[in-house]
């Protein structure tokens, strides 16, 4: 997934929904404090947040997927 700034849209904001490759998600599990709240693996991580990006889009909300990078979070 391209590296994107999420920009105003003359219908209002678009919400960015974190998203995570593979690689990204795993470094968030060594790091997460709350680990246990987190999915199980990777598969279950991106089939909910499919849902939930598909959810909020099936509600009119103008939502898009955000790249997320682990060190920049811990920086």
């Amino acid at each position: 997934m391209a590296k994107r700034r999420l920009q105003r849209t003359p219908n209002g904001l678009v919400v960015g929904v974190a998203w995570f490759d593979r690689e990204q998600w795993l470094q968030l599990c060594e790091v997460a404090a709350d680990r246990s709240k987190l999915d199980d693996t990777f598969e279950e991580w991106e089939a909910n947040a499919r849902r939930a990006l598909a959810n909020l889009k099936s509600l009119g909300v103008n939502a898009e997927p955000f790249e997320v990078r682990v060190a920049e979070l811990l920086r």
